[in-house]
């Protein structure tokens, strides 16, 4: 297989945005409460491997957006308070990301990429104050007192 460049899009960053906040998730979720699903998921994004990333984005998005509110199995704590915001950030970004494909496939201009990229976070960040407005009002310290460093050592 040839060399080949592959760039990064504003996609690629909204969904390595909302990796974050499932890593942050899982960095907070202590490793006795973690579900196997959650312990799979927590190797995956620790392994390091950049030609995974792709791999790791799709198996945990396609989790998260098959699932409605009301249906989150296998899904510890943490998690699942977040749970409702990955799934409709999850869903909103697969049909951004099909769409950017679309445009690649017929040859759309640079313009229209960027115009796809500006909805698709207009989408998200609409949906992030939706969802973020929906959250307990629940300290994570509450939760869990100890800091990810301090249960680690």
């Amino acid at each position: 297989m040839p060399n080949v460049t592959i760039l990064p899009t504003p996609i690629d960053d909204l969904e390595s945005f909302a990796l974050v906040l499932i890593y942050n998730a899982l960095l907070w979720t202590p490793k006795t409460e973690k579900t196997r699903r959650e312990v799979a998921w927590w190797t995956l994004l620790n392994k390091g491997e950049l030609c995974d990333a792709s791999l790791v984005k799709q198996t945990i998005f396609d989790h998260f957006s098959t699932i409605e509110k009301q249906e989150m199995f296998e899904i510890s704590g943490i998690v699942t308070t977040f749970g409702p915001l990955i799934g409709a950030w999850a869903r909103k970004i697969t049909e951004f990301a099909d769409q950017q494909e679309r445009y690649f496939y017929e040859g759309r201009s640079s313009d229209d990429l960027y115009q796809l990229s500006v909805e698709a976070y207009k989408a998200l960040v609409r949906i992030g104050l939706e969802e973020v407005a929906n959250l307990p009002d629940v300290l994570i310290q509450d939760v869990y007192p100890e800091s990810p460093d301090a249960r680690s050592k």
